[in-house]
């Protein structure tokens, strides 16, 4: 998580290692709120490399016709 969320992810470990319950659940919740948006980002990022990497130069035209023929 560090590597995607860099300083992000220093953050959630100071967060979570709070030994205040109280303390850890409201640093949580912040932690969540603040990071949120940048988790998006980064998980759509990756499901568009992905599906670039799956479609690409994978099937021929012929193939991506007869795969969709399937799911008819």
């Amino acid at each position: 998580m560090a590597t995607v969320l860099g300083k992000e992810g220093d953050n959630f470990y100071s967060a979570f290692f709070e030994p205040e319950t109280k303390k850890r659940k409201k640093a949580l919740d912040k932690w969540v709120k603040k990071t949120s948006p940048s988790a998006q980002k980064a998980v759509a990022e990756e499901l568009r490399s992905f599906i670039e990497f799956i479609t690409q130069d994978r099937w021929t035209d012929e193939g991506w016709k007869r795969g969709g023929a399937k799911l008819r």
